[in-house]
């Protein structure tokens, strides 16, 4: 008996020992996939968040070109009608300062309108949307042409100027709506 009670004590003397060894190899082991995956989890939450912060800054800055875009289109318009009124009233105005100003302006709304497309905005496709480029510039080309002609001077405005600002108008009405549109799109609760 005396044997078999040395045998049992080696025996759990051997199954200790590996029990030992295998949580001295296996618990560090373990514990490192913990960390591993830690910090793969915190990686994934900084990646998250960058996206997040990526897709704020994307939407503020879509707001602020839409609010932009507003802006110069009608700036340009107000230009064009105040200009017609000036003249219509017998205030002179000058061609060439005319021109300056007015290629000023439409090189801001067009850069800004271009602006909506480089930035993919649903409804702004090609950077013109609702024609409001097109009208602008049909607008201004019918208007520099009547004060180049005299057209306007001490007459009634021309059925062909009023006929380019209203469609100028039109468009830029509806270039309003698209922008408030999108403004709602892109702040819409998820």
């Amino acid at each position: 008996m005396a044997d078999s009670g040395a045998v049992m004590g080696l025996i759990g003397a051997i199954g200790g020992a590996l029990v030992g060894g295998a949580a001295g190899v296996y618990g560090p082991l373990l514990l490192k996939a913990r960390e591993r995956r830690q910090v793969e989890a915190d990686r994934a939450t900084e990646r998250l968040a960058l996206q997040e912060d990526r897709a704020r800054e994307l939407a503020d800055e879509k707001l602020l070109t839409l609010s932009v875009a507003r802006v110069r289109t009608r700036l340009w318009y107000d230009f064009l009608v105040q200009t017609v009124t000036r003249v219509s009233t017998g205030e002179p105005v000058d061609i060439q300062t005319f021109h300056t100003e007015g290629s000023r302006l439409a090189g801001e709304a067009m850069d800004i309108c271009y602006g909506l497309a480089r930035l993919r905005m649903a409804g702004a496709d090609g950077g013109d949307p609702n024609g409001v480029l097109r009208a602008l510039r049909n607008a201004s080309e019918v208007v520099y042409t009547a004060l180049r002609n005299e057209e306007l001077t001490d007459a009634p405005t021309p059925a062909a100027v009023r006929d380019a600002l209203d469609t100028a108008a039109s468009a830029r009405s509806w270039f309003r709506l698209t922008i408030d549109r999108l403004v709602e799109e892109q702040y819409r609760p998820n």
